[in-house]
């Protein structure tokens, strides 16, 4: 990492012809055959070249990214790609009159007398941004969006740093150019500070329909020499770094000249957490250095369900009063987090020894007009009940919480309502209910 990486194209061959190199992805005009480069974590050079009589045509996206290439005969005409879909943070579009223009400024796609590069062109951008600048050599800027934006500070003799309305620091240079993506307010400071180089981070989610885009920036200092830059991003939400777990590199191979800004967006909810990186060769050592800034979606998290069982304890010949059930006549198996009480009500029923029985049975007794005993199960009120199943040796009918009556041996219900902590279970028929188990499941409400 960081080494330096020597390719002398100019010398392959006597048939093939150098054209351009792609590095990562990316075309490269302003480097030469003979190519020096920094090795990155991960990288891909190659050299494009053409023989006599032909030539390369390269068409990129308006970053500089390759779409595509052709080989085309000298005088021929080239074949574009299709674009359908192409699109731009701040709702750029592919121009539909001139959707191609070459580095020399040409718009035809024929008599092709030289390898070139064709960019893609989009619309222009409309919309008003408003630059506030507190310290700056003016108080406003009215900019378009895209614009790059240059605040001059007034006093460059007391001036320390740049600095957005939370504080971050923006910049430790008096002239600061950004690209106008949004209102924005800056603030020209004298507080004193140590200049580092550093990388910052903006989320712009919002810019491009269905993207989540970030906007990367890298401030140099003194000797210190840029090797790569770009964004991390994972689908955990701790404050992530390349030693992390499962982190991805999204590399940036270009910046914008003036600025030194880098844009990338990605389809929305194609991960959690995001943050900028850069690493560094300060002359010395290679170091990595992230924006203190670490954006992290909204998850949605599978709620724990926990599944419970209510059981009786064994034989009792007593009545039971109207009330909360003695928890040592009761065998609860509860996994989860939550308290579980059951209460008695006998309503119009005549008998209350409702486990006086050999069976190990809840036995709920009939009463007049479907008023018979009943069982309330309650959960902590921070908790909802999801579903209730009961099964039983005997079923003349019983309903869940004033249902219509229920009669099968072993039936599960469903709980739709959403903040309820309890469940009332009644002997609604003309005989016994005799439960055999009663298993409910819960979880915590949102």
């Amino acid at each position: 990492m960081g080494d330096t990486l020597s390719f002398n194209a100019s010398t392959l061959d006597g048939v093939n012809q150098f054209a351009f190199w792609v590095i990562n992805g990316f075309v490269r005009t302003d480097l030469a055959a003979n190519l020096s480069v920094r090795v990155q974590s991960s990288m891909s050079v190659f050299g494009l070249f053409h023989t006599e009589g032909k030539h390369a045509v390269l068409f990129v996206d308006s970053n500089g990214k390759l779409i595509d290439q052709v080989s085309v005969l000298d005088n021929g005409t080239a074949g574009a790609p299709d674009v359908e879909g192409y699109t731009k943070p701040g709702g750029l579009l592919v121009d539909s009159v001139n959707p191609w223009k070459s580095l020399e400024g040409e718009t035809s796609l024929e008599n092709i007398d030289s390898s070139r590069v064709y960019v893609l062109q989009y619309t222009e951008a409309t919309g008003d941004i408003n630059i506030l600048i507190e310290g700056g050599l003016v108080g406003s800027i009215d900019a378009v969006r895209n614009q790059v934006v240059v605040a001059v500070a007034a006093n460059s003799s007391t001036f320390t740093h740049w600095a957005d309305e939370e504080g971050n620091v923006l910049s430790y240079k008096p002239t600061y150019a950004f690209t106008a993506l949004e209102d924005t307010k800056l603030f020209a400071k004298t507080t004193a500070v140590t200049p580092t180089s550093f990388v910052s981070m903006k989320d712009l989610t919002g810019i491009r329909d269905g993207y989540e885009s970030y906007m990367g920036r890298v401030e140099l200092q003194g000797d210190d020499y840029l090797v790569e830059y770009g964004f991390i991003y994972s689908d955990t939400t701790e404050d992530i770094t390349l030693d992390t777990t499962g982190v991805v590199i999204a590399k940036s191979n270009v910046a914008n000249a003036q600025t030194k800004e880098f844009l990338m967006s990605f389809v929305s909810e194609h991960h959690v957490t995001t943050r900028a990186y850069a690493i560094v060769d300060t002359g010395t050592e290679i170091v990595t250095i992230y924006s203190d800034l670490i954006v992290k979606n909204p998850v949605e998290v599978e709620p724990v369900v926990y599944t419970a069982t209510i059981d009786t304890s064994g034989s009792y010949g007593s009545n039971i009063a109207d009330g909360v059930i003695s928890a040592d006549r009761l065998a609860i198996t509860n996994p989860g987090t939550s308290s579980i009480s059951v209460s008695f009500r006998k309503n119009s029923s005549s008998t209350t020894s409702i486990f006086n029985n050999s069976g190990g049975q809840i036995r709920l007794y009939n009463g007049s007009s479907s008023n018979g005993g009943q069982l309330t199960i309650s959960l902590s009120s921070e908790y909802i009940l999801t579903s209730i199943t009961v099964e039983t040796d005997t079923n003349t009918g019983y309903s869940i919480n004033g249902s219509s009556s229920i009669s099968s041996k072993n039936q599960t219900t469903q709980l739709t309502e959403a903040s309820s902590s309890s469940v009332v279970i009644k002997n609604v028929g003309s005989g016994q209910v005799r439960i055999e188990l009663i298993t409910i499941t819960y979880t915590l409400k949102k």
